[in-house]
């Protein structure tokens, strides 16, 4: 088995992927895999890939609402999704809530869609997926579309981008269920485009992920403090997504 953080410095599989990943140009890396144990070599190539500008996003994993936190009243991180910069991302219904499988843990950032999703099947024709894994590729597509607009913006600022425009914001602001709320494609690129001082050329009404006709939402709240994450000394993480290369590893649980 392989070292926790404390322990002595051993490669694993993740960790060679995104380095991999890196070195050969990837912008954005969506993260289908999970555990409940930090690696330092993990930690250290999770922190290269940021410093090289690379989104990444991971999915909070499948183990629905734990008996610890219902007992204790909170929750506990997943892995990689709660590595500092790492943008979490949890599954909701159709209608906005957690989905019952997706895990209630301190790793969520944000939310996307999970539940009875389009993928394509391997080798040709298309199929319905659930889990946090979909979501995850929806909110690394979302930081791609972000970071191909915005090529120079950095994974703090696309993370700040994807939290500042989220739809279904819960009451406190925050919760380890659906995070900040559930990521909106087309806010996002407008609020990056706040961000960046460049207006968006071509606007879009989109209010939704896949098709279907838009459904009612939350109104959102006012002016609210970007309450993210904190990493590193002092800046705001959060964490992103596939652009150039998804790495699905299931080496591990999710």
């Amino acid at each position: 088995s392989e070292e926790q953080e404390d322990g002595p410095v051993t490669e694993s599989p993740l960790a060679r992927a995104l380095r991999y990943a890196t070195d050969h140009g990837a912008q954005v890396v969506s993260m289908s895999i999970g555990s409940y144990g930090p690696l330092r070599a993990e930690r250290e190539a999770v922190s290269y890939a940021l410093s090289k500008g690379v989104v990444l996003v991971a999915a909070a994993g499948n183990d629905g609402q734990t008996t610890y936190a219902k007992e204790k009243g909170t929750s506990y991180w997943s892995f990689p999704a709660g590595y500092p910069g790492v943008i979490g991302v949890a599954a909701t219904d159709r209608q906005g809530r957690r989905a019952p499988f997706s895990s209630d843990n301190l790793s969520v950032l944000v939310s996307a869609p999970g539940v009875r999703v389009p993928v394509v099947k391997r080798g040709s024709g298309h199929e319905l997926s659930e889990g946090t894994s979909s979501a995850a590729a929806l909110v690394a597509g979302v930081a791609a579309l972000v970071k191909s607009r915005y090529p120079g913006m950095a994974p703090e600022q696309v993370a700040r981008a994807l939290v500042a425009s989220t739809r279904g914001r819960p009451a406190s602001g925050y919760d380890d269920q659906i995070g900040f709320g559930v990521v909106d494609a087309a806010a996002a690129l407008d609020a990056a485009g706040r961000f960046t001082g460049i207006k968006r050329s071509v606007e879009s009404s989109i209010d939704h992920f896949g098709q279907g006709k838009n459904s009612p939402l939350p109104t959102r709240p006012g002016s609210d403090p970007l309450r993210l994450v904190l990493y590193g000394g002092g800046v705001l993480v959060a964490l992103v997504t596939f652009c150039g290369a998804i790495i699905v590893l299931n080496q591990r649980k999710e």
